[in-house]
């Protein structure tokens, strides 16, 4: 049996198939609509026992299908790129920890991104707040990651409840020059629920003038 021996009522969009399946290689996992309403954003295949060099091969077929790179990653044995054109945005990643790879192509114009330059001022440094010995309170963090980027600013994703907005502040403060503002780049939560922005939410009100 072919390794992409798949129904086609799993993928009804056949452009969006046979783009995913330009993969040769790994073991399919599943396929599955995605967007809202169901299957009309787009189409997204994950892949297990994939290797870098299958990977890179994906990429290079895309290029000979005329889609253009917009942008790309390496970190470590992980690789994320995005390609497309006016019509179609392609995300690829491959994580060497698990040999998985994750393509997801969707009805959507690709955007190349600015360039945006800066000046190094730290490394770049990811953080989950219950992992900080200084926090007192670690039930109360949850999923709270604190990313600080090689330029200076935050990245948040989550925060934890409101308990840990003291940790959470005084994590990024103790990182930042004396006299400075803390900087914020983003703040990210996974699912809408009140618990996880409670730690953004109750921050000292000194942060909200001491934040750009």
């Amino acid at each position: 049996m072919p390794r992409f021996a798949l129904e086609p009522k799993i993928v009804t969009v056949d452009k969006q198939l046979n783009l995913l399946l330009l993969f040769a290689g790994g073991e399919v996992e599943y396929i599955q609509d995605v967007g809202v309403p169901i299957g009309e954003k787009g189409s997204q295949i994950t892949l297990t026992d994939v290797d870098a060099d299958e990977y890179d091969a994906y990429c290079t077929a895309l290029e000979e299908k005329g889609y253009a790179l917009m942008q790309e990653n390496t970190i470590g044995q992980n690789h994320f790129s995005v390609y497309g054109d006016d019509n179609v945005c392609i995300t690829a990643y491959y994580l060497g920890l698990n040999d998985t790879a994750r393509i997801i192509v969707e009805n959507d114009r690709a955007i190349s991104p600015d360039k945006t330059e800066y000046t190094t001022v730290c490394d770049t440094t990811l953080m989950q707040l219950g992992l900080d010995k200084n926090n007192s309170d670690i039930s109360t963090s949850m999923n709270a990651y604190i990313v600080q980027l090689a330029d200076g600013r935050f990245v948040l994703m989550d925060t934890g409840l409101a308990s840990a907005a003291p940790y959470l502040y005084r994590y990024m403060k103790d990182r930042t020059p004396e006299g400075e503002p803390i900087r914020m780049r983003q703040c990210l939560f996974h699912t809408p629920m009140l618990t996880i922005w409670m730690g953004l939410k109750h921050c000292p009100k000194n942060m909200q003038k001491n934040c750009m």
